[in-house]
Formats: C-alpha cells, structure tokens, sequence
C-alpha cells in the first residue's frame, strides 16, 4: 500500500533502526511516538519534513540543526 503512496522504501523499525540505515529521505511519518522519536531528525534531508503521529519527544534545536519542520498539523 505505502509504495502505491509513492513510498520508495518501507522500513519495519521492529527490525531494523532507522537511523542506522537511512538518510536523506523527504518525509519520515512517524506512526509510534514515545521517548525514541528523536532519533529520527538525521535521517531527513535538509529541508524535509517530519511528521509525529502521536505525542513524541522531539529537541527542536536538533531538528533546526538538520533543517527539518517538525510538525503534527
């Protein structure tokens, strides 16, 4: 389904961390929240987006040192 989105990869973050894999990507969604969630600014290209589902824990001065919007509207 999430490739028929236009997704390029779908990464099961049960099996794999994202942040040990992947960089540069637009938009990460994430869909889980909790005390991990700030693991996902380096992995977004300058510029792109993330986009917290539910409530996560997130230093808005680490995603302004990657450039990323953090934002869940």
């Amino acid at each position: 389904m999430l490739r028929d989105l236009g997704a390029d990869e779908f990464i099961d973050c049960t099996v794999t961390k994202p942040q040990d894999t992947v960089r540069d990507v637009d938009l990460v969604v994430d869909t889980v929240g909790g005390p991990h969630s700030g693991r996902f600014p380096p992995t977004v290209r300058r510029g792109g987006g993330l986009f917290p589902i539910f409530l996560s824990r997130n230093d808005p001065s680490e995603a302004a040192r990657y450039g990323v919007t953090v934002s869940s509207t």
